[in-house]
C-alpha cells in the first residue's frame, strides 16, 4: 500500500507549465534614494566598496529592520529559510510597512523549508507591491516535508538543487548578507538553541 501511495503521489505531482512571471530588475539608479546618496557621499566619487561585520544576532536583526524602514524604492530579499516565529514576524511586518509606503518588494525563498506555509507566503504576495517566488518548488505533498519528498521521488536530481543564499538589499545601495537565515535561532532570541553566525553590511560599488 505504501509503494502504491508513493507511485500515486509521484505520478500526480507535476509543476505547472508556462507560468507567467513578470520581468523585473534591480533598481538601476540607487543614487536617487536617501540610502544611495549617503553611500555616494561616503565614496567621494571614488567608486569604493565597504563591509562591516555583524557579529551579534541582535544587531543583525536590528539592522535588517532598519534597512526595511529606510528603503524608499526597492527591497530585494533572498533566503534559504524564513521561519514562522517572532523574529520573522517582526522583520516581515517592517517589510510590509515598506510595501505600504510604495516600496517594491521581491522575495525569493527556497522551497525546502516552507512546508505548510504556502498560505503565509501567498498572503504576503497579495500585497500589490510584493512579489514572492519559491526556488525550485516541490509540486505536491505541500503540507509536510516527508510528503513533499514522497511526491518527488521521481524527480530527485532536480529537487536536490537548493538555494542557500541569504541576502537583504535596500534600494540596491545597502545590503546584508552572510550566514544567517531569518528566525529566532539566528538572532540569539531562542531560549534553548542559537546558531553562532556572521553577517556583513555591504555598501558601495559591489552592492548592485
Amino acid at each position: 500500500m505504501l509503494a502504491a501511495a508513493v507511485l500515486l503521489m509521484a505520478g500526480c505531482a507535476t509543476l505547472p507549465r508556462h507560468v507567467q512571471k513578470p520581468h523585473s530588475e534591480a533598481l538601476a539608479n540607487p543614487d536617487t534614494t536617501s540610502l544611495g546618496r549617503i553611500i555616494a557621499a561616503e565614496e567621494g566619487g571614488k567608486n569604493l566598496s565597504g563591509i562591516r561585520l555583524l557579529t551579534s544576532g541582535e544587531e543583525a536583526l536590528a539592522d535588517l529592520v532598519a534597512l526595511a524602514d529606510h528603503a524608499e524604492r526597492t527591497l530585494d530579499i533572498q533566503y534559504y529559510i524564513i521561519h514562522q516565529d517572532e523574529s520573522a514576524r517582526i522583520l516581515l511586518h517592517h517589510v510590509r510597512l515598506a510595501a505600504d509606503r510604495g516600496v517594491r518588494v521581491r522575495v525569493l525563498v527556497d522551497d525546502l523549508n516552507t512546508s505548510g506555509e504556502d498560505r503565509r507566503f501567498m498572503h504576503l504576495s497579495e500585497h500589490v507591491n510584493v512579489e514572492v517566488r519559491v526556488f525550485n518548488p516541490f509540486p505536491g505533498g505541500r503540507s509536510a516535508t516527508w510528503t513533499r519528498l514522497l511526491a518527488s521521488v521521481g524527480d530527485i536530481r532536480r529537487i536536490n538543487h537548493r538555494m542557500h543564499n541569504k541576502l537583504f538589499v535596500a534600494d540596491n545601495a545597502l545590503a546584508i548578507t552572510g550566514g544567517r537565515n531569518i528566525g529566532d535561532q539566528y538572532f540569539t532570541r531562542d531560549p534553548l538553541n542559537n546558531f553562532i553566525d556572521l553577517d556583513v553590511v555591504a555598501a558601495g560599488a559591489f552592492v548592485p
